[in-house]
């Protein structure tokens, strides 16, 4: 079990975005953050990330190649417990030329989930590269897709799930404990995962698609009321 500290008040004192400040990850499975649009899925994703950096973990899908790319900044897996991947980065926090191009890329397609299924394509590789490496067992492997689902298809959405698949059993065979968090809004691609409630960080499941429609507006309520106090 990892824990995360998420701040309340992340943008504004008047508006609480969460109503608790410790986010509980537990490893080898998918988690699922959950809620409707502007109820803080991709800060909560942020503030991890941050947390990573603060700990100096390496960003395997972005940072260095795998070691056994002829370069000359080589990846060595013995010398950190965290690595992370990360295929939801905007094109302003790339860390190179590679970076900046492949988000450029990225943002031209029609929706982010397809952006998410090309940088896959291009990126994969890599994360594939430190999960087969040896010196990656016993370490911790966080991945993160942001707003996978975005204006995807339902074909789309099990292509995405497929991939997630393969990485989970990848993980499992080597050994790496893996904590794999994504966040979406359909149903479809959230119903087969451990959803959070990013409002509350409490785990939440559905039953069919009506009782995750109500558990969205339910969020929404609450996002709107803390936007009205905000305007108060």
């Amino acid at each position: 079990m990892r824990q995360f500290k998420i701040p309340k008040h992340p943008y504004e004192e008047d508006r609480a975005m969460f109503t608790k400040t410790e986010l509980e990850l537990e490893p080898n499975k998918v988690t699922c953050l959950v809620g409707c649009n502007g109820t803080g899925k991709t800060t909560v994703l942020y503030f991890i990330r941050r947390a990573l950096d603060k700990l100096e973990a390496v960003d395997v899908a972005c940072g260095y190649p795998h070691k056994g790319w002829k370069v000359s900044n080589e990846l060595d897996f013995t010398k950190k417990e965290d690595f992370y991947a990360d295929f939801s980065k905007k094109t302003d926090d790339a860390k190179s030329g590679f970076d900046w191009m492949m988000g450029k890329a990225a943002v031209a397609y029609s929706s982010t989930g397809e952006g998410i299924v090309y940088r896959l394509g291009k990126l994969l590789e890599t994360l594939g590269g430190a999960v087969a490496d040896p010196d990656m067992k016993g370490k911790n492997l966080f991945i993160f897709f942001d707003d996978c689902d975005a204006g995807t298809s339902l074909d789309l959405i099990m292509d995405i799930k497929d991939v997630i698949s393969l990485i989970c059993e990848d993980c499992q065979k080597r050994g790496i404990n893996f904590y794999f968090v994504i966040t979406a809004n359909s149903y479809e691609m959230c119903k087969d995962y451990d959803c959070v409630d990013v409002t509350t960080f409490k785990h939440v499941t559905f039953k069919d698609y009506d009782d995750y429609k109500k558990f969205v507006l339910k969020t929404r309520k609450y996002k709107d009321k803390e936007l009205e106090k905000q305007g108060e």
